[in-house]
């Protein structure tokens, strides 16, 4: 059988870098991560180990990459850096970081396009910026967003 790849097939050939043919090269299917941008990225802030990590392997599961920001303050680098698609970060209670990291994003034209949603233990207790509005359109709980991440990500991303 010949080799194929996008159900087109190939013909076996000898690749050389500065020296002598290595082992005759034909694939069959492309490797997994062979085109990583097909996966959109969702950028993640958390501290809690809990529902972060298992926010990380939902979203995986859901075909996004993942790049875990460590701190509210990186969210603006990060996100001008690497362009996410969506991002979504953990309030702490009583951390007043998060809700200036988020208006940062919303009002820094190079990343004022890109949906947050932001998740907490206790979405009732969060206070409302100057303004009376919550820090991100889209504030829920620890265990909505693992339960209903996909319809949160679909109405974060066609509401925004």
């Amino acid at each position: 059988m010949g080799a194929c790849y996008a159900g087109k097939p190939l013909a076996m050939e000898s690749f050389s870098f500065a020296g002598p043919a290595l082992y005759p090269v034909a694939f069959c299917a492309p490797p997994a991560n062979i085109f990583p941008m097909t996966e959109p990225l969702a950028l993640l802030c958390y501290e809690k180990l809990a529902p972060g990590s298992q926010l990380v392997n939902r979203l995986q599961a859901l075909r996004y990459r993942v790049s875990v920001v460590s701190a509210p303050n990186a969210l603006q680098d990060a996100a001008e850096r690497e362009k996410p698609m969506i991002v979504l970060a953990e309030w702490r209670d009583g951390d007043p970081t998060l809700p200036a990291a988020v208006s940062r994003l919303r009002q820094t034209p190079a990343t004022a396009h890109i949906p947050v949603i932001v998740f907490t233990a206790n979405p009732q207790a969060v206070a409302l910026g100057p303004d009376g509005q919550p820090p991100a359109p889209v504030l829920v709980s620890e265990t909505a967003i693992l339960t209903h991440l996909p319809q949160l990500l679909e109405r974060a991303l066609t509401d925004f």
